[in-house]
């Protein structure tokens, strides 16, 4: 069956050579660094109310790590492809936080930013100390998330590999097949001049014409039994499916995925409470959520009246100066 021979998923190497104890350097992330720049979950900027305001209070720092990963997506044959992907993940659950990402890759590495003076260069003398085991495992995370960024290019680069693949082994196969075609046309040859040099050896009018035909009938049998032997040899293989150059063609072409953290940056961002004041016209009230600097709501938010989660499907909203969702309001 065809499916037993796609190439199959590509192997994913994780590399961590990097020194996990000499960070590029450290940033603290606070709500004064951001100037209030918060990230508004889509179950309330996608309502029907108005954000009035909003007010963040920090109660404890977190601490996360920006890993820049190289992917390299390779074949020995034909592929080589190469990724730089960015990920932030926080030490202590290994979530991801895009939002610090965003805001590292944006802000704190664009030429034109202001925010240099936030980032401590070297190791570093910070508060905060991080086990070498715990940075390697966020590392860790961090590639295999980077990984999955670029998912769609590697099953799309695996799907390319797998059909030059088919299309090398279906070559493959019409090559063997004009071959066993070519043996065919040759003993059928070999068998008519075999036929003729028996009637010049009925037919010989000496010795020495008799004895070159018999040298020469020799010969031409010696020939006919080694492609016979070959031909045996092709039609076995074609009973086999080719199996053992399918195999090779297959491998050949199968995908690797390399991973290597280039450089890292130790993060501290605020993670507290965040209120929104909203509203329609006269009416206010007040949500209060966990939140995080740079990564946003951290818990997921549900309607007070039916307890239905929120979300960009089922946002807030207001009706009467009455605060629910959009499933029972």
């Amino acid at each position: 069956m065809r499916e037993l021979w796609e190439i199959p998923p590509p192997r994913t190497l994780n590399s961590s050579r990097l020194s996990v104890s000499v960070p590029v350097g450290r940033f603290a992330l606070t709500d004064s660094l951001t100037d209030s720049d918060y990230r508004y979950p889509p179950w309330i900027s996608k309502g029907d109310i108005e954000i009035d305001d909003a007010t963040f209070s920090p109660y404890y720092d977190r601490t996360a790590v920006c890993v820049f990963v190289r992917i390299d997506i390779e074949t020995v044959s034909e592929y080589q492809t190469q990724f730089l992907e960015a990920v932030t993940v926080d030490t202590k659950s290994k979530d991801r936080i895009p939002g610090v990402t965003e805001i590292l890759v944006d802000e704190l590495f664009s030429p034109t930013t202001d925010w240099r003076g936030g980032v401590t260069e070297g190791g570093g003398t910070g508060d905060e100390t991080i086990a070498s085991d715990t940075l390697t495992d966020a590392i860790v995370a961090g590639q295999k998330a980077a990984t999955k960024d670029v998912q769609e290019k590697i099953d799309e680069i695996r799907r390319s590999a797998s059909r030059a693949a088919d299309s090398e082994f279906q070559e493959h196969r019409q090559l063997q097949e004009q071959r066993i075609n070519d043996y065919h046309n040759e003993l059928a040859s070999l068998s008519n001049r075999l036929q003729n040099a028996s009637t010049d050896i009925d037919g010989a009018n000496s010795q020495q014409q008799r004895v070159e035909a018999l040298e020469k009938r020799q010969e031409l049998k010696t020939k006919k039994e080694g492609l016979q032997a070959e031909l045996e040899e092709l039609l076995h293989e074609k009973e086999q499916g080719y199996t053992q150059k399918r195999r090779d063609i297959y491998r050949r072409h199968a995908i690797e995925v390399n991973t290597q953290p280039i450089t890292f940056t130790i993060v501290t961002y605020e993670r507290g409470e965040i209120e929104f004041s909203v509203g329609t016209g006269d009416r206010t009230a007040v949500v209060r959520t966990p939140y995080a600097i740079g990564a946003g709501v951290t818990n997921e938010v549900q309607c007070d009246n039916c307890h239905t989660q929120l979300s960009t499907e089922n946002p807030i909203s207001m009706r009467a100066g009455r605060l629910g969702c959009q499933n029972c309001l």
